[in-house]
């Protein structure tokens, strides 16, 4: 398993071991004395930003949409066979700008098929960590101007599948589309529900079962419903008079987060920049179970996902075993690579080379400061211990 490149654009957090913890407390003291005058953080800034400068017309949903998923299930926690998470999608915000690809409905007709969209959120999981042998089902909350949006959505994107209606125990209203006849091998069960002003949206894909009998999928989509409807009671929906409105910071952390910067920005347009409930961020998380587990253990509340994620927990001595469990599983498969100069306290490693290399795989440092553990990728070694320095510099601010 590797770790693929973390910033705002991919948002895939970190890989976690069962058992990763513990750690030498005196790093945790001396990573507080560093000398930020003796860093070298290139051009990097190392001063915090006014991230309200930075908002654009779709900030607002893009935080709306973080909110939503802070109140979605993980797969993992309606079915706990589902335990992996593909990281090769790039974001799980959804705005009006950057709205889902479905089957059947690209994205740039989205609007036109389904108006009204106000922010969504995006999550999925699979049996196995390779696609290929095992089912995944993807997962679309989406958020509409009103009920009457949400059930013309569920209506068109649903009918324009390909497929046969089935039945969803306890949901008579839901539409489907089950097909087991696809071109491309891949059997499917897509299902659509409006809950007031949300259109839950699950398909279930399945390369390998023969045959693609309706009743096993209709039942794990009945329980992606139950669950689904069940956590967004936590989710309160702003007003969408002040959705553009939102705050984008929390405590200053996004503002001391290294910005991203422009080789790094996704294709599509999105920008999933902002803090993140600890529930939100284990939607990127590829194994969130293990994830989860660090994450309780060290009281980690949000994190800050930029040109870097920066996560707080819920003391110092609690980074020590947050930094240990992300960074030991790198350590396996990756090679040692060299600190940034007069910050040796960074843990930095670099991809194996060999045939088994991905261009997704880059060089990642990770370090502890007070509450704060950052994680920090970049396509050298060189940038990545100026952009590691530069992090650390936003970190000790002002302290």
């Amino acid at each position: 398993m590797r770790i693929r490149s973390l910033t705002c654009a991919t948002l895939i957090a970190c890989v976690f071991a069962a058992g990763a913890c513990g750690g030498d407390t005196t790093e945790q003291a001396d990573v507080q004395r560093v000398d930020v005058t003796k860093l070298d953080s290139g051009s990097y800034p190392t001063a915090p930003i006014d991230v309200e400068q930075t908002r654009t017309d779709q900030s607002g949903a893009a935080r709306e949409a973080i909110r939503i998923g802070a109140a979605t299930p993980l797969m993992s926690d309606i079915d706990n066979r589902y335990i992996y998470q593909n990281p090769g999608y790039r974001t799980r915000v959804i705005t009006p700008k950057t709205p889902p690809s479905l089957k059947a409905v690209d994205r740039s007709e989205f609007d036109t098929v389904a108006p009204g969209l106000v922010a969504g959120w995006f999550t999925q999981g699979q049996r196995r960590k390779e696609f290929s042998v095992g089912s995944e089902v993807l997962v679309y909350v989406l958020r509409f101007s009103d009920a009457s949006h949400a059930s013309a959505a569920v209506k068109e994107l649903i009918e324009r599948v390909p497929g046969d209606s089935i039945s969803i125990p306890g949901y008579p209203e839901a539409r489907t589309r089950h097909n087991a006849h696809t071109e491309f091998g891949i059997n499917y069960l897509s299902t659509g529900l409006a809950h007031g002003e949300m259109a839950l949206l699950v398909q279930i894909n399945d390369p390998i079962s023969r045959p693609f009998a309706p009743g096993p999928p209709a039942d794990l989509t009945k329980r992606s419903f139950d669950k689904l409807i069940d956590m967004l009671r936590q989710y309160t929906p702003t007003p969408i008079d002040k959705v553009s409105a939102l705050p984008l910071d929390m405590d200053g952390m996004l503002s001391r987060t290294v910005p991203l910067d422009d080789n790094n920005k996704s294709v599509d347009g999105s920008d999933p920049s902002g803090v993140y409930p600890a529930q939100a961020l284990l939607h990127s998380e590829q194994d969130p179970n293990s994830a989860r587990s660090a994450y309780t253990d060290a009281g980690v509340d949000y994190a800050a996902a930029v040109g870097a994620l920066v996560l707080r927990a819920k003391d110092s001595a609690a980074t020590t075993r947050l930094l240990a469990a992300i960074s030991s599983p790198v350590a396996t498969e990756y090679d040692k690579a060299d600190s940034p100069a007069n910050l040796p306290e960074a843990k930095c490693f670099k991809p194996k080379e060999g045939p088994g290399k991905s261009p997704m795989d880059k060089p990642v440092c990770y370090f502890a400061f007070d509450r704060y553990v950052a994680q920090v990728s970049s396509k050298n070694v060189q940038d990545l211990q100026q952009k590691t320095a530069a992090q650390y510099k936003l970190l000790a601010y002002g302290r």
